[in-house]
């Protein structure tokens, strides 16, 4: 999840288009080339690929055709945050009329060539 201020979301449109499919040609190199891919993150990390692998065990990276439908209006992440802000406001921690930030998908309908 890319979560960015609104104000630097709509000056930064395109830069965030190219970001997201940026991301995805990263992952899908990775796909291509698993060791070279793990060698070289493994040691930006400072980790043994042995270590970086194991840190990366269980985790999934949906590809950005995946994440369309997280991103739908009422769809997953929509229902994520509000269940998050239930909770907060049930510990004290924000008062109920607080906002939850706004899902936007139009980045990465513009970074899949989508209108």
């Amino acid at each position: 999840m890319l979560v960015v201020d609104p104000l630097l979301a709509l000056r930064h449109r395109n830069d965030l288009v190219r970001l997201l499919r940026t991301w995805q040609d990263a992952h899908d190199y990775a796909d291509r080339h698993p060791d070279e891919a793990d060698r070289l993150m493994a040691f930006r990390e400072k980790l043994s690929v042995l270590r970086f692998r194991e840190a990366e065990k269980g985790l999934f990276y949906p590809s950005l055709r995946e994440q369309g439908p997280l991103l739908e209006p009422g769809g997953v992440l929509a229902d994520n945050l509000a269940a998050v802000k239930r909770v907060q406001v049930h510990l004290g921690m924000v008062k109920p009329g607080a906002p939850i930030p706004r899902v936007d998908d139009e980045p990465l309908r513009l970074a899949l060539g989508r209108t």
